[in-house]
């Protein structure tokens, strides 16, 4: 064999070894290396509603002229369950990868509106949770909320809050835009306390807002009460010792004429009802701040989160590793062979070991094909 054919035959065999390399190369970088993905999570809740309840008579409220010529009532509370008001304590929400929409809050006597939406989805390679109610009514205009959203997203590197500002009107200090600092809870007269853009957050990973949250202690108007009988039922006999009151103290005290009541539920408010049409328009005292609602609602609240899990990338699915089920052989072993140790041993120096022996067939091959040319 000449030299030349001899280098030759070298070329052909340093080919096939850049042929092993490639194919072995790739496997052995990503044997045991991890590969990563963002999982996310959310949630979001237009309106929730916790902890109502009704006072008649709230100890820090004074009676009205004329009606304070007779003795003061006790107070009384009693809390509203939401089959009584016949209202969820959660309207318009979702969890992850959903969508809830409400066109109207249910038929209630404290709550009033509208537009209550909830979703929390991926769009792109973003989580977005959103909750937003177009329009809010609460005690029958003593306070009105218009445009509540809270929004929070997550990119893969960070969490992001928002929560505008809503615009509010009805009968209390409340008009137009609202003047509140983040977070911060603010005394709101005849609202109670309003804290807004409420955030916990650690700016990576999580994050949580509330646009609004009301801690509740307003006035309502006593009409209030025929549409909730359990309220009714609860209040019967503090009615019904007003009215012996307002007997006894009588027309010399300047008070309407009372019948002795000996009634209950709606007759006996309607009995009340007649009282106080017997006061002159002009000088119905306000007896608004009588009956006291309290509780917390939440308007617009949204949470989101993403983490970062390493998914190994060169395991099969588990039940699908390709191997030959129990007691079963891959065709053409010897079945009276002892079976082979695992050792955990990579297959590629075998295939290796194939290629290039494969390698010095086609380089003996070249080099007996120039001898002879």
């Amino acid at each position: 064999m000449t030299r030349r054919s001899i280098r030759a035959g070298m070329r052909a065999f340093a080919a096939g070894s850049v042929v092993v390399l490639v194919a072995a190369v790739p496997d052995l970088a990503t044997a045991d290396s991890p590969n990563t993905k963002t999982e996310y999570a959310g949630e979001a809740t237009a309106l929730t509603t916790s902890g109502l309840s009704l006072t008649l008579f709230p100890a820090d409220q004074a009676f009205p002229a004329p009606f304070n010529a007779i003795p003061r009532p006790d107070e009384m509370t009693i809390n509203l369950s939401p089959a009584a008001l016949g209202l969820p304590t959660q309207m318009g929400h979702t969890q992850y990868r959903g969508v809830d929409e409400l066109g109207a809050v249910p038929s209630n006597p404290l709550l009033d509106g509208g537009m209550l939406r909830a979703s929390s989805t991926k769009i792109g390679t973003r989580v977005v949770s959103e909750a937003e109610i177009g329009h809010l009514d609460i005690g029958g205009g003593a306070v009105t909320f218009d445009n509540i959203v809270a929004r929070c997203s997550g990119n893969g590197d960070g969490i992001s809050l928002s929560a505008p500002l809503a615009t509010a009107s009805g009968q209390t200090p409340l008009q137009g835009r609202l003047d509140l600092q983040p977070n911060t809870a603010t005394p709101i007269p005849g609202v109670g306390t309003i804290t807004w853009n409420d955030q916990v957050t650690d700016d990576a990973t999580y994050g949580e807002v509330s646009n609004l949250v009301i801690d509740l202690q307003t006035n309502l108007d006593a009409d209030v009460l025929q549409d909730i009988p359990e309220a009714m039922a609860a209040f019967d006999g503090v009615v019904q010792q007003t009215l012996m009151d307002l007997k006894k103290a009588g027309e010399d005290a300047g008070l309407p004429k009372a019948p002795i009541p000996s009634l209950t539920g709606q007759q006996l408010y309607d009995t009340l009802d007649d009282v106080l049409a017997q006061i002159p328009t002009d000088q119905l005292p306000d007896l608004n701040p009588l009956l006291e609602l309290r509780g917390s609602i939440t308007l617009a609240s949204a949470s989101c989160s993403q983490e970062v899990v390493t998914v190994p990338i060169n395991r099969p699915p588990p039940g699908q590793d390709h191997n030959p089920p129990p007691g079963e052989s891959p065709p053409g072993d010897d079945e009276t062979a002892p079976p082979l140790a695992d050792t955990g041993a990579s297959a590629w120096p075998a295939r290796a070991g194939l290629v290039g022996l494969l390698a010095l067939g086609l380089g003996g091959c070249l080099a007996l094909r120039r001898r002879h040319a």
